[in-house]
């Protein structure tokens, strides 16, 4: 990392470059910040013989994309490039290769990580090294030429009705209680609900206005509004205000986000439910009620606040029974228009002789 002297009132950056030189050029600026600014543009990426490494794209990132993404994001990229600089180390970004891409993926699975989460380490540095080839310090993504784990899919994680009235109930909190109902009544994500502010809940029109913040940006930068259920109002409007949000502390302080999750998976833990339940799951099991419910694929996308109806298609969950009535048109066309049928004094005997014997199809006869 470069030091900063300051001499004749104006900083002077010392950087070692590519050769190993040690080398001092004036800022001409007085100020700290403008010194830094001063370095970033017209040394550290400008002079070809400066090296970037691995530890100097973290910087940079989080400079340049701390103003346009979410705080949450912003970590991420940091988290994972520390990540990567514990497998290949600290090494010029201009020198990492596939090999080592793929290496890094093959550690992070030797060390038990999950294939799920190898995946989004992967998908995550690739991001990164675009944003670095947009910024001109790299020519070709390492990611490029390598291809995330494959990994079967997996049914989400739906509650049923009655456990997550189960969990409400096990809940003593009674902010928490609401907070729960909330999550899953809205489907909403849960930096969006913990930071819902007062104002942001319109009461006459019942609606309540999920936008970005500050210090919370939306996962897809795009506002929505959604309808406020009268169960929702009621609750809200019993609950006392202490302060700018809703779901808050006596002195007003919103909870964190690690904290309201962790406080969920105790509940989970306490009621032995499955390990693969998490506070995620509300918005799932929301999702496929809706669906149940006969709600179309957009208005589900619409409520949840997806990009994409493939998303949306991600988080529902499939029940036979919401299936059963375009089986059984399915199967009734095919018997009004096939050439042959079954002969309707036949059929019933059939139908219990082949569940009986467990097997339908074989015992079924078509004549014509």
């Amino acid at each position: 990392m470069p030091t900063y002297l300051k001499r004749n009132s104006f900083y002077t950056v010392v950087y070692t470059d590519k050769t190993g030189h040690r080398r001092w050029e004036s800022t001409g600026s007085p100020d700290r910040t403008e010194a830094e600014e001063y370095y970033r543009n017209n040394i550290r990426f400008n002079d070809k013989r400066f090296v970037v490494r691995i530890s100097d794209l973290s910087v940079e990132l989080q400079n340049k994309l701390t103003r346009r993404l979410s705080v949450k994001t912003v970590a991420m990229y940091l988290t994972k490039l520390s990540l990567l600089i514990g497998v290949i180390k600290d090494k010029p970004i201009d020198k990492i290769t596939s090999a080592d891409i793929e290496n890094f993926m093959s550690e992070r699975f030797n060390a038990g990580t999950a294939i799920t989460t190898i995946n989004i380490d992967f998908r995550v540095l690739r991001s990164a090294f675009n944003r670095a080839m947009g910024m001109g310090l790299i020519k070709h993504n390492p990611c490029a030429s390598v291809a995330p784990y494959r990994n079967p899919q997996r049914d989400p994680a739906v509650f049923s009705d009655e456990q997550v009235s189960t969990i409400i109930n096990t809940e003593e909190h009674p902010v928490f209680k609401i907070l729960w109902i909330m999550l899953y009544l809205t489907a909403g994500r849960r930096g969006e609900i913990i930071n819902l502010e007062w104002t942001d809940i319109d009461f006459e029109r019942m609606t309540i206005r999920i936008k970005n913040k500050d210090d919370h940006m939306l996962k897809t930068k795009k506002p929505r509004t959604i309808p406020l259920s009268s169960v929702v109002f009621d609750l809200l409007m019993n609950l006392p205000r202490c302060g700018l949000y809703i779901f808050c502390k006596e002195d007003g302080d919103r909870y964190s986000a690690e904290y309201v999750s962790k406080r969920f998976k105790n509940i989970i833990r306490i009621l032995h439910f499955s390990e693969k339940y998490h506070l995620h799951s509300l918005r799932h099991s929301a999702a496929t009620r809706m669906n149940e419910l006969g709600e179309s694929s957009f208005n589900i996308q619409q409520s949840l606040g997806h990009s994409s109806v493939t998303t949306t298609q991600l988080y529902i969950q499939s029940n036979p029974e919401t299936l059963r009535g375009g089986y059984e048109k399915m199967a009734r066309r095919f018997m009004q228009n096939s050439v042959t049928a079954i002969a309707p004094d036949q059929s019933s005997a059939q139908h219990g002789a082949a569940s009986a014997a467990g097997d339908g199809y074989k015992s079924l006869s078509l004549v014509s």
